[in-house]
């Protein structure tokens, strides 16, 4: 059993305290770069954002997001990330899961890595549209996990890694070779949100996003 033994409050002791309390302001006004609203340097990725990702060598249809990322400490360490698309796209690609065309919000979280450089995951879900006639609804038919690191400033903000595609289907006769699919598999038998243990995903590709601040 650990023996909690007392402690003496010493002069010199107070005086640290004390010291420490003076000088605690300046030391942490070097952290707030000069901005209009203040905030802090380190917590600046927090707030609204409007994101902006293209297709392979910039070509194809541009895919906007509304970003929200939010503190979950007092200094920012920890972020909150939410992804909104404004035009999601259709299908995957050419004959794989053509029938999904509703792409949920993504939702993850950041850990800081250095002053202003977040790395982190966000997940996201597309389905078949419900039927509105039988009352059901749309089944989830792939899903995907983006990995990525993530570097701020003021009014701008990237994003790169790596976009990770799994199926949440049984269907054989999904075939695009381009992508090296040949017929896929459901890789949440559990139904629990997440790859099931040992899964891989069935397409890795690069992910990279410009983003600028909406908010002041």
């Amino acid at each position: 059993m650990k023996v909690l033994r007392k402690s003496f409050c010493r002069p010199w002791a107070l005086l640290t305290v004390a010291i420490g309390i003076a000088i605690a302001p300046a030391v942490a006004a070097k952290d707030e770069p000069d901005s209009r609203d203040g905030r802090l340097f380190h917590g600046g990725c927090a707030g609204t954002w409007i994101g902006n990702v293209f297709g392979p060598d910039g070509q194809g249809t541009e895919l906007v997001l509304v970003e929200r990322l939010m503190p979950l400490d007092p200094i920012a360490a920890r972020l909150s990330y939410r992804a909104e698309p404004v035009n999601p796209l259709g299908p995957f690609a050419p004959g794989v899961f053509d029938e999904a065309t509703v792409v949920s919000d993504g939702h993850g979280q950041l850990t800081r890595r250095s002053r202003n450089r977040y790395e982190g995951q966000w997940i996201g879900y597309v389905s078949e549209p419900p039927d509105l006639s039988a009352f059901t609804r749309g089944e989830v038919q792939w899903f995907f996990i983006i990995e990525f690191a993530m570097e701020c400033g003021r009014e701008t903000m990237t994003q790169s890694g790596l976009l990770h595609v799994y199926s949440a289907i049984d269907d054989p006769d999904i075939v695009f070779p381009p992508l090296g699919i040949s017929g896929v598999h459901d890789q949440d038998r559990d139904q629990d949100g997440f790859p099931d243990e040992g899964e891989n995903p069935l397409v890795t590709l690069p992910f990279e996003k410009t983003s600028r601040r909406f908010d002041d």
